[in-house]
């Protein structure tokens, strides 16, 4: 199983379509583990039980695959392989061009309901963040060939 997060969301594998949940899963393979009460805070700042909130959410993603979620008494994390995940790896061994396959779209694509001012702030902060270093990437690609044709026409 696979999160897909560029160019929306999905499960590979799963049939899961939860907004919110999803957007939870997204946050915790982007962000890593993080404390349970943050975590209900910042995607329930209305909720007047956040942390039930959280629960029925982490609830709500075992119930499409155990493996999506998990807690303990603190911290909330995932270990669900991710294209952000890969992305970010790809980044690092300077695989260009597996990094730009991977960008299909901006981040969480199409989720742009309702949210906190926070949340909101973040998803739009990655969303900037992941394209600019997309946008990075296509340009070494583009230096990349550019010095390669030079190179092959002194040939």
């Amino acid at each position: 199983m696979r999160l897909k997060s560029f160019g929306g969301l999905a499960l590979e594998g799963v049939s899961f379509k939860r907004l919110k949940p999803m957007l939870l899963l997204a946050y915790l393979a982007l962000g890593g583990p993080k404390p349970k009460r943050y975590v209900a805070e910042l995607f329930w700042p209305e909720a007047q039980n956040k942390m039930n909130s959280l629960a029925v959410a982490l609830k709500q993603l075992r119930q499409a695959s155990p493996e999506l979620a998990n807690n303990d008494e603190s911290h909330v994390w995932t270990e669900i392989a991710s294209d952000i995940q890969e992305f970010k790896e790809a980044l690092q061994r300077q695989d260009y061009a597996l990094a730009v396959g991977l960008y299909q779209g901006p981040f969480a694509e199409g989720y742009d309901f309702e949210l906190g001012i926070e949340l909101e702030e973040w998803l739009y902060e990655s969303r900037e963040d992941l394209a600019r270093h997309a946008q990075s990437t296509y340009l070494q690609l583009g230096e990349l060939a550019a010095t390669v044709g030079r190179l092959c026409q002194s040939c």
